[in-house]
């Protein structure tokens, strides 16, 4: 069936005339109708658009051999609730936003368009970004594909369950502190966070300024690398866009892997861990005897006794993660350009998530928490009030809190009451 191929598989069946990419698209839209009750990924879909641009694909198509720039001509693409599509709604899982529709496209949806890709639908996510599962959108509950009893993985669920359903050849989503890496793990397809500047933020709704990326949903690797190729490159009208000339990632595949190695983070096997996962974990280590890198922890020195029967040479790495019972990370950003120089922190992980976060919503959106009660409300720039979820309030006062005692950050344990405000 069309929407079960993968990019490259679509791509040359439409070459060659096999299929059409009206066919591909309803194949797609067929799909969605299917199993999208139960799944879950979609907020909405724009089907006549969607067709348009299918039809308009077939016709280039029809002329003979496509343009050499046309990577994805045809080929169904939707995309996460947080990127820009002129003409179409813009939620970011979240009803603060209400009927709002944006009047341009990001950048990366701007590409997909010049490389002949119909963009269609929305894609569910934790609100605002604001999550790991998708239970915390606004609208629906995003389902994993694998087993509807499951979550999808977040923010960008939709995103990943849109692919492992095989309801769009392709998606987009975010990556802030794991958005696309986690997502696809959970549901098994392929996710790519580019390095930070590879990709325009241009038309992406901000969490984390310094921390966002947008980054391809596949079925396999190849599709992701030519995916990336085309969203990738130096965009003017974003200031952190790494001003070089992309590398051709398709013809980079298929190298010698012999000499690499995969480091493993014991300070990231946290408290939580599923025992089932970390022993599947242990067991692929074991199999594959990869020479890993850990850094020194006792709370994970149980971890470490299973991995040490791989007898392999263990490197030592420092990786600041706790202080004070806050992840390092999640504060670190606080401390970048405190002394009035920006510097480049060695570990940046989620610190916008708490400190961005709270400046980007009231710049960009004109949110506020309710500080006279405990009730989740976020209160917009009009008055308008509207419920959200308990995950968006706690996170801003988090970064109320840090940003208005940001000389503490600097004194290990001093967020040891930090607990309480949440």
């Amino acid at each position: 069936m069309p929407h079960s191929l993968t990019i490259s598989e679509l791509s040359r069946r439409l070459e060659r005339r096999e299929l059409s990419a009206r066919q591909a698209t309803q194949a797609c839209l067929d799909r969605i109708t299917q199993v999208d009750s139960r799944v879950k990924a979609f907020l909405s879909i724009d089907t006549a658009d969607a067709l348009q641009q299918a039809d308009a694909a077939d016709r280039i198509l029809a002329q003979g051999s496509p343009p050499a720039d046309q990577l994805l001509l045809g080929i169904p693409i939707a995309v996460k609730d947080v990127l820009a599509v002129k003409g179409h709604p813009l939620n970011c899982g979240s009803k603060i936003l209400g009927k709002f529709i944006s009047p341009y496209d990001a950048t990366v949806i701007a590409r997909l368009r010049a490389a002949g890709a119909v963009v269609f639908g929305r894609l569910n996510m934790d609100e605002f970004a604001m999550g790991s599962s998708t239970e915390n959108s606004a609208f629906v509950t995003t389902c994993n594909p694998w087993d509807l009893t499951r979550v999808p993985g977040g923010s960008s669920g939709g995103s990943a369950a849109a692919v492992a359903a095989d309801e769009a050849i392709a998606t987009l989503g975010s990556d802030t502190g794991g958005s696309i890496r986690q997502p696809a793990a959970l549901c098994g397809c392929v996710g790519l966070k580019p390095t930070y500047g590879l990709v325009s933020r241009y038309g992406l709704v901000a969490f984390a300024s310094s921390l966002d990326q947008i980054g391809p949903f596949t079925k396999d690797v190849r599709d992701s690398a030519r995916l990336l190729q085309v969203i990738g490159g130096h965009d003017p009208r974003d200031s952190t866009s790494i001003p070089r000339a992309l590398p051709n990632f398709e013809n980079a595949l298929g190298g010698d892997l012999k000499g690499l190695k995969l480091g493993l983070a014991r300070e990231f096997m946290v408290g939580g861990l599923d025992p089932e996962v970390k022993a599947a974990l242990v067991k692929l280590v074991e199999k594959t005897r990869l020479k890993l890198r850990l850094g020194p922890s006792a709370q994970f020195t149980e971890a470490l006794a299973a991995i040490r029967k791989l007898r392999e040479a263990i490197h030592s790495t420092v990786i600041p993660l706790v202080a004070g019972g806050i992840a390092a990370p999640h504060i670190q950003a606080a401390l970048v350009g405190l002394n009035g120089t920006l510097t480049r922190p060695m570990l940046v992980d989620p610190a916008a998530t708490i400190l961005s976060l709270t400046s980007n919503t009231a710049r960009d959106l004109g949110l506020t928490s309710a500080p006279e009660d405990r009730k989740v409300h976020l209160i917009s720039s009009d008055g308008k009030v509207s419920e959200a979820k308990v995950m968006i309030l706690k996170r801003m006062r988090l970064g109320a809190f840090t940003l208005e005692n940001l000389e503490c950050a600097v004194q290990p344990g001093s967020f040891k009451n930090a607990e309480n405000i949440l």
